[in-house]
């Protein structure tokens, strides 16, 4: 048997074992930059391969879940065009009109206006919106980020359509109502005073719009903290 003598040395054992761990050192200084760049994305798979949270999207200040899509909420224009004289709606206008804004309805109660005084003015008591509830003719809140409106519509002789001479709108979405009431400024509306509070039983500040010499627009805001509340309807000359 010949045995043959390896032709590696010591010296070039060495070497390979060198350039060996050189390759290991670069291999992983990639894995490591592939693994940053999932990082710098924002967006992992976990255990369960499911996309994480986006982190940064967390740090942005928000204010509500409605007030992200306040653009779907009522607006001042809206509001001011539900309530204008001679404005016609039916239950089916009334319907698709509040479903678009994603807003559910919550109540939609026929009754007599003035019926104690013998007066027969027909109407639908509506109540739309999230998180709330209406109980003793007032809208009140059932959880946070809430967003509620209450109003009449007042059939005509059809018994068919009907017009609305004031909206009641609660939120607590600060986004809204800093947009509504600077929509409102805009358009002319201007500060008159605080609410005669022995007539309110609450305080309130009253804004107007004088549309023409026998129409004005009246906004009764009785706001109180992050509890926002509007009333929005018109005066002709008669009581509203």
């Amino acid at each position: 048997m010949t045995i043959r003598k390896s032709n590696n040395s010591p010296r070039t054992s060495k070497t390979l074992r060198r350039s060996l761990i050189a390759v290991l050192a670069l291999f992983s200084l990639m894995m490591s930059g592939c693994k940053q760049t999932a990082t710098d994305g924002q967006k992992t798979d976990n255990a369960d391969g499911n996309p994480d949270i986006d982190t940064l999207a967390l740090q942005q200040p928000t204010d509500s879940a409605l007030a992200a899509s306040a653009q779907t909420l009522l607006t001042f224009s809206q509001a001011k065009t539900l309530v204008t004289p001679g404005q016609q709606y039916d239950e089916q206008s009334i319907e698709t009109m509040f479903t678009d804004m994603q807003l559910d309805k919550i109540q939609a109660e026929r009754y007599i206006s003035d019926a104690d005084y013998g007066g027969d003015s027909p109407a639908i008591s509506y109540v739309w919106g999230k998180n709330v509830e209406f109980k003793n003719w007032k809208l009140k809140s059932t959880a946070a980020d809430y967003f509620g409106l209450h109003f009449n519509l007042f059939l005509d002789k059809s018994r068919k359509t009907g017009t609305l001479r004031e909206i009641n709108v609660v939120s607590d979405s600060k986004q809204w109502y800093d947009s509504f009431m600077a929509d409102a400024k805009a358009a002319g509306m201007e500060l008159k005073g605080n609410i005669d509070k022995a007539i309110y039983l609450r305080e309130g500040k009253e804004y107007t719009l004088k549309e023409n010499e026998k129409l004005q627009y009246i906004i009764f805001d009785f706001s109180n903290g992050n509890a926002y509340d509007i009333e929005l309807g018109y005066d002709d000359g008669t009581d509203m």
